[in-house]
Order: C-alpha cells, then structure tokens, then sequence
C-alpha cells in the first residue's frame, strides 16, 4: 500500500500548484488592479515589492495546505487499508500482486514477503483459465460485484465477493479488487433456505398453512400449504370471497359468522370445518384466527389452516372401534405384557358370567375348565411367541361352573421396538355349533333309519380297512346284499312297515358279523358288510351262510309274518381288486348273480362276471348311437283269431342292427334302455313307427287293423304327459284311437301313483285300448283289471309251453279265460307253437293266439306279404 500511497501523494500535490502559477502569474501582470486598490502606493516599485512579498504568501499559503491535506488524506486512506474489514488486492495490468492490506494477508494466509511474489491466479482455483475475467467479469471499466471462489494458501477454497474496478495511476493500468470472504454468510443463508425447506416440509406433513386477511382492502393471502388443501394452485392474493366458496352452506354460515365476529369485536375463532376442494374431494379443515387490532379497529386476521382429515378419520375410526368393542357378540378380552387383564366387553360379561370389576387385574386362568392339558398350553404359547397369533378351539368355565367351548383369536400388539405391549382375545361360544356339527356329521356319515354308517362313511372305512390289510400283510371281504321282493312287500304294506322292516333287517345283519366288521347301508333295500381282518376266506362263506340264516326268519310286520330273503354278492381283497370303488362295483354284479339264480343265496365275484359287466358298459355305450343311427327296425308278429283264423291284429317287436355285432336281442338291450333312461325316446319312436306302420295296414289289408305296442313302466314314470302326444298324433293323422294297444305289464299295476293311474285312465278314456302282458307271472289284483278297464289279458308263453289236456296249466288258462270273459276281457295266448296248443285254446274260448306256430316276427315288408291272401 505504500506505492500506491505515495503515487496519490504525487497526485494530490499537482493539482493544487497548477492553480498556484496561474494565480501569481495574474498578480504579476495586473499592476492596475493594485494601483486601484491601493491609489495611495508611492510608486511602481512598491508595487513590484508588495506583489513579490504577496506572492511569497500565497505560495506558503499553498504548500502549507497542499502538506496539510496530504498528510490528513494519507492517514484517512492508511485507516480504511489497515482497519478494513474487506481485503483490499491491486494487481498490475499483467497480474502481478502490487499491494494488498492486512485484512488480505490474513484472509489468503500469506506472508507480506510471499504476498510480493503472488500472481492473481494463485489466488484463484485451478479451474480458473482468465485471471482478468475472474476479478473483473465482463464490466472491466464500469467496475462489477460478483461472488466467486478463490483459494487459499493451504489450497483449500473460499466464498468470495469481489467488488472490482480499473485504476489509471501514473499512467499505468491498475485493478484494485475489493474482496469479501462471504463462506459464513452463504453457510447461513444455507441453513435460512433449509429451515425454510424444513418449515415449508413440516407444514406439509402437518397439512398446515398460514393466512392473513386484509380487512380495509378484502385481499388476502395464503402458503402454499394451504392452497394445496383446498387443491388450487399457489397465488400470492386471493379475496374473501373466493376462500369461502369451497364450503357448503352449513358451513360457511359458520364461517361466515366467526369471521365476521372477529372484524367487528376482534374475537378470535378456532373452527373445525368440512370443505369441498377444487377437485372435488372433501376434507376436513382445522381453521384459527387472531385479529390484528390497532387503536382499538381490527385492521388484520391472521391465522392458519389444518387438514385434519386423518385424524377425523382415525376419530371415527376410534368411535367405531368403541362401538365394535362394546356392541360386538363376540367376547373380547385385552390383556397386558404380562397377562393381567385390562379391559372385556359386555359380551364377555354375558358369556362368562363375570362382570369388569370382577376380571380387571387378574390373568385369564379365571376362566380355565382344566380339560386342556399343560402341553396344549405350551403349544398355544409357543406359537403366541413366534408368529404374535393363534387361532383355535378351547373349553372354559364360566362364573356358575358350567363348561363351554369357545373359539378363540388371539392377537398381539408390539410397540416400536417389537416388545409385546397388548394381547387381543377374540371368542364365542360355540358349544351349541359343536352340538349342531356332531348332529351334522352323523347325518352326513350315518343312515337316520337304521342308525348304520351311510355310503360317505363306508366309503370312509373301506378306505380305511384297505390300508389296514396292506400293513397287516391281510385279506378283507366286501359283501353286497340286496333284500329280495322288498318293493313289493314295501308297497304292499306301505312305506312305514317298510321301514321297519329294514331297521329289523339292520339287528340282524349286526348280530351276523364279528364286532370288527362293518355293516353299512347305501340306501333303499342294499346294505354292504365289510370283513376285516381275514387270515382266510372260510370266515367269509361261514358269515354269508350266518346272514342267509337269519333272514330265514319271517318278520312281523303289523299283524302279518312276512318273508323276506336276502341276495349276496361277495368280492375278495387284495385277489378281486385293490381299490374300494372296484371291490364295491365287484360285489354288487356278483350279488346281481345271486338274483338271477334264484335270490336268497350267495355268489362269489369271478373274472367271467368282469366280462360280462365291461360287455355290459360297450353294449350301453353303443345303444346311445342307435337312435340317431337308425339302426333300431321294428318287426311284427301277428295275432290270430283262433276261431276264424283271420289276422287282424299284430305286436310291434323292436330289434337293433347293431354295425358290427349284427342281430342283438331285446332282452340284451331293453334292460340297458330302461336304465339309461333310453326307452323314453326309444318307446316314442316305436310308438310313432308303429302308427305310421297301422295306418298302411289298414289302407292295404284291414280297416280296422290293430297293432300292439309295449310301453315300459320307465316310461311311465319319465313321462308323465307322454299319452297326451299320443293321442294327439292318432287324431292328427285320422287314425282311430284303436289303431294303437298299449301293452303293459303287471308289475305296473302293482306300484301305480297318481300319475301313472292319470296316464291308464287317459288312455281309457280317449279310447286306446291296453294289454295287460306276461298275465299270470305276478301278482295283479282283479281290482287293478276293473279299475283301469283293461282290454286285453296276454298268458304268459311259461303256461302255454307245456300245454296239454290234464295238465294244471290247462286248467289256469281255462281259469283265466273264463274270468277274463267275465269281466268283458278279450284273452291272448303267447308262445303258440303247436297244432295241440291252438286247439286245446281254441276249445276253452281263448280270443287270440300268437307264437311261431303262425309266424315268427317279420320285417314290415315280410308282414305285409305274409297277410297277401
């Protein structure tokens, strides 16, 4: 600072002396001016000394002054250098440091010796390239204030301020830099922008916002948190009456009111309101508000605005909570870390029995009924300790002593720190469902007549049996039984000695088997006997014997003894199959076996039955093809008026053409038909096939010509409308409704409902006539033949086979032609195959008679040519 001292110096003395010559350059010319100031000077020469001596003066004078402000501006300009708060830099026009004060010395860390050999861009970072444009910007000449970084002596950088501006000392180019270390300043203006950061973050997370309100102007103002809750974009100035219109009327009245409260009487509000937001979604707002008052007016409102959506949620959420807690039908129980009951519901109190008071502060071992053990305890608590819940079924005491079971929930609360602070207990009573459920599993697994196990839980045991026998390296037995003719006693005596006799037939099956065994009933009249456990197979024939022995007995029913015998089926593990579902498919062709011979008998299942039942399933497989296939023909054998010989009659016989089994015979399929259900569809094709059949017959041949149909019971029971299209179609196609016989058997007779009986008299009284076929093998009651005046009786071909004139089937048909001839019935003889068999018919008045004796059942074709006379 010294030069630069000492060059202003210079400065300062050359202006003034300047001025010094010109003014005593003037005194020196201007003898006038002296002579009319002072006219009494003696001579010229006085006037020369005077303005020497005046001269002499002034140029003192001068230098006096000139020293004078020398020294005072030299002292100014060393206080601003040495007491500066500010570095002071002056660089030379190539950068080289010249001066520098004190503060700049300490700032950089530089010694005055080492500042001598500075060059600017020492003192800059090493990214710096322009040392000029880094202290004077791009303002050179006008001088410029800029921050930037510069770099200390340790080479650590610093913020920086520099005030810069070009100097001309002595005709040279200078640049003096003024510079501020502003690092202190920027570090708090830093922490000022991140509090504001802070404040404007904690704002939001609040959902909290200022506001004032000019009451003199009616503008206000607003945060930008504020504006996000009522969802419009931040704007400095907004009016009154534009931060109303986001409420509804109930509460803007209340606003409204408050606010005005406070401009008129400087009353402050504090509001909890709900408002609609520009995007339509309702909150929930805490508002308060401070009037500004000075000189006794409200010139301000200040105050600020909360979203409190959240905690009126979690309010709500806590009422309910309270509700659910007091209201609930289910117990609940809350207890702390260490098991003492806190706080139950009212429904524990009805549950248990115990009141608040009376439970507070103990541990729910008040409540235990001692049917569970330590172990079950130990588990719950293990599993309580691992995952914080359980869940399951516990037997407690109430207050009076009396044991329940509850269903029970437990669940645990855990502070931050993953301690247990609460457990949470949930259970009802569920003493009645478990009574309720054991009535439900015995229904579900066990017959309600006999008290048996049902088909769900035979299956079950079998299941159960099977597993047994492989691990004990054993046999076991499955036994089909199937009572015989008991639809005919049950329909006889009706359904409630029916049950009754199964129950009975139940006591005996139970006391034939072995207390290991198992006795099940699948429904109707079938029950299944499982022999476990067997070593050999004598068991097994020893036991079916034991059965058949016990049904040899008749039963009591009402006041009648009643026989009634019992078909067996019987199948071998592990040698017939190794699953249940095949020892039960297994047992029951055998028991089918055990029929045909003749019922009341066991059968043992063999390879030939699996045979016959695959056979069984093709040929049912293939049967649902042969309608659509048209591979069903109907034939027709006639039925002769023995006493004239005339045909005019015949019996419609349906035979498939199977495509590559060829002829198969009714008694193959029909059985199959009616099964399946099949014979609906086929017996109304027959029907409609036959009537068109008829009706040509009776163009060509007969006018009155007849053909016989039959129609199986499952038609009758499928169907129960079916006559009605029948007759429909017989009318429609001007054909008498004699045209058609309907050819029924006894059986049908035997088990008539309302609809069947419906669809008899439907027949009788639009005029079909009916047949009552195979006459004599079962057991019709004459009542059945007046009721449904039938038309025809067919003798079965067993009575007509073995004719002759002594003989006891001469006498029955003798028998039944006469009272079929009673009762105005017309009678048919089946199975004619023998000159002696029509004459011995003929002579006891038998109406009609069919059999090969007359001709086999012929195609239509063949038919028609064999009535060619």
């Amino acid at each position: 600072m010294k030069l630069f001292s000492r060059k202003l110096r210079y400065a300062a003395i050359r202006i003034p002396l300047i001025y010094c010559v010109f003014a005593v350059l003037w005194i020196m010319a201007s003898d006038q001016t002296l002579a009319l100031l002072l006219p009494e000077a003696a001579s010229i020469t006085h006037f020369q000394t005077l303005k020497g001596l005046l001269f002499i003066l002034l140029t003192a004078a001068l230098l006096y002054h000139l020293i004078h402000r020398q020294q005072l501006l030299a002292s100014r300009y060393n206080s601003l250098t040495v007491h500066a708060n500010d570095s002071i830099l002056l660089f030379d026009h190539q950068g080289k440091l010249v001066d520098a004060n004190d503060r700049a010395l300490r700032m950089y860390g530089y010694t005055r010796d080492q500042m001598q050999h500075i060059h600017a861009r020492q003192l800059l970072p090493d990214a710096a390239s322009d040392w000029r444009s880094c202290f004077l910007a791009e303002a050179q000449h006008n001088g410029i204030i800029f921050e930037s970084e510069h770099k200390h002596a340790d080479g650590s950088t610093f913020s920086v301020e520099v005030s810069a501006c070009l100097l001309k000392i002595g005709g040279s180019d200078y640049i003096q830099a003024i510079v501020r270390d502003i690092t202190e300043r920027l570090r708090v203006v830093e922490k000022l922008r991140e509090s504001e950061q802070l404040l404007a973050h904690m704002s939001a997370i609040a959902h909290i916002g200022g506001w004032e309100f000019d009451v003199e102007t009616g503008i206000g103002s607003w945060t930008r948190e504020v504006a996000h809750i009522h969802g419009v974009e931040f704007k400095d100035n907004i009016s009154a009456e534009f931060g109303l219109g986001f409420y509804e009327a109930e509460s803007r009245e209340k606003i409204e009111a408050a606010i005005q409260q406070a401009i008129d009487h400087g009353k402050p509000y504090d509001l909890e309101l709900e408002l609609v937001t520009a995007r339509g979604i309702r909150k929930w707002v805490r508002t308060v508000c401070t009037p500004h008052i000075i000189d006794g007016r409200v010139l301000k409102l200040q105050g600020s605005f909360q979203d409190i959506s959240d905690r009126k949620v979690a309010e709500d959420k806590m009422r309910l909570a309270t509700l659910v807690f007091e209201n609930s039908s289910e117990a609940i129980m809350v207890v702390d870390a260490e098991s003492q009951i806190l706080s139950v519901n009212p429904a524990f109190t009805e549950m248990t029995g115990y009141t608040a008071q009376e439970v507070v502060g103990k541990t729910p071992k008040i409540l235990a009924s001692g049917k569970q053990d330590r172990k079950f305890y130990e588990e719950m608590w293990h599993l309580l300790d691992s995952n914080g819940k359980w869940q399951g079924e516990v037997w407690n005491r109430r207050k009076n002593g009396e044991s329940y079971a509850e269903w029970l929930t437990i669940d645990t609360i855990y502070n931050e720190h993953g301690e247990v602070i609460r457990r949470v207990a949930l259970f009802s009573d569920i003493t009645k469902n478990k009574q309720n459920q054991e009535v439900i599993w015995r229904q579900a697994n066990f017959d309600q007549l006999t008290g048996l196990p049902n088909r769900r839980m035979l299956h079950d045991r079998l299941n159960q049996e099977i597993l047994k026998a492989d691990r004990n390296h054993q046999m076991l037995a499955v036994l089909f039984l199937d009572l015989d003719r008991f639809k005919e006693v049950n329909d006889t005596y009706g359904h409630l000695m029916g049950d009754q006799l199964l129950q009975e037939s139940a006591h005996r099956l139970l006391h034939s088997v072995r207390e290991c065994d198992t006795v099940a009933r699948l429904g109707g009249d079938e029950f299944v006997v499982i022999l476990s456990g067997l070593q050999d197979k004598d068991v097994v024939q020893d036991i079916a014997q034991s059965i058949l022995k016990k049904f040899d007995t008749p039963f009591q029913l009402d006041n009648d003894l009643t026989h009634v015998s019992v078909s067996i089926g019987i199948t071998i593990y592990p040698e017939d199959g190794n699953a249940g579902e095949v020892l039960f498919k297994n047992a029951d062709q055998a028991m089918y076996v055990a029929k045909n011979n003749g019922r009341n008998r066991y059968s043992y299942f063999t390879a030939s039955m699996q045979a016959h039942a695959q056979n069984r399933m093709r040929l049912s497989n293939d049967l649902h093809l042969a309608l659509p296939g048209q591979q069903f023909e109907l034939y027709y054998q006639p039925i002769v008026e023995l006493a004239t010989g005339q045909v005019h009659k015949a019996e419609a016989l349906l035979r498939w053409q199977h495509p590559t089994r060829g002829m198969i015979p009714p008694d193959n399929f029909i059985p199959l038909a009616e099964e399946t259900g099949l014979i609906v569809d086929i017996g109304n094709w027959v029907f409609y096939e036959a009537a068109r059949q008829v009706k040509r017959l009776q163009s060509l041949h007969h006018a009155s010509f007849q053909i016989s149909i039959n129609k199986s019971p499952v038609q009758f029971h499928n169907e129960t409308h079916g006559h009605e299209a029948w007759i429909s179609f017989l009318l429609m196609n001007d054909l008498p409704r004699q045209s058609i016989v309907v050819e029924i058997t006894e059986g049908l007779l035997m088990h008539t409902d309302e609809s069947i009986s419906a669809q008899l008299l439907g027949f009788r009284d639009a005029g079909v006539q009916v047949a009552l076929d195979d006459f004599g093998t079962g057991y019709s009651s004459l009542s059945y033949l007046k009721k449904f005046d039938i038309d025809y009786l067919k003798i079965d071909r067993i009575f007509v086979r073995n004719l002759s004139r002594n003989s006891s089937d001469m006498a029955l048909c003798e028998a039944i032609v006469m009272m079929a001839h009673k009762l105005d019935i017309k009678v048919i003889a089946e199975g004619i195959e023998t000159e002696e068999q029509r004459e011995l018919l003929q002579q006891i008045g038998c109406d009609f008679g069919q059999g090969y004796l007359f001709s086999p059942p012929l195609p239509a074709p063949a038919f028609e040519a064999y009535l060619r006379p």
